[in-house]
């Protein structure tokens, strides 16, 4: 059995862009590690992602989502090549995303289902 699968919570580095006409929406996500060394001084690394969105999602991204959104992404991992302008050959590594859940308030949840929005829960005292 195997399984791609990847599920990311972080926040957006930019705004999301086109890739051209009606290419999918791409968008950066950083995620940020912390921890403490062994001299018990935190430490921390932060990664940048790039997720790509297609169809509904590309639509909901663009609308909602905003440089500094927390955001938690699922999809897959894929890899792709290409040749710089002096023929070099770079491979890249993008997460398709499948769902998008906004997680600033208030937001509904969004994904590749045509179901209605899911409402964030309220809290009763």
């Amino acid at each position: 059995m195997t399984k791609n699968f990847v599920e990311l919570i972080g926040f957006a580095g930019k705004a999301p862009k086109r890739i051209g006409d009606k290419g999918p929406m791409k968008l950066s996500i950083a995620t940020t590690d912390r921890w403490r060394d062994s001299s018990g001084e935190w430490q921390e690394r932060t990664e940048w992602h790039t997720v790509l969105f297609w169809g509904r999602l590309a639509g909901v991204v663009g609308q909602h989502v905003q440089e500094g959104c927390h955001v938690l992404v699922t999809g897959s991992l894929r890899s792709r090549q290409y040749a710089d302008n002096e023929s070099h050959r770079h491979t890249v590594w993008e997460i398709h995303a499948r769902d998008l859940l906004l997680l600033d308030e208030p937001t509904p949840s969004v994904n590749n289902a045509d179901e209605p929005p899911i409402k964030a829960p309220t809290q009763t005292a």
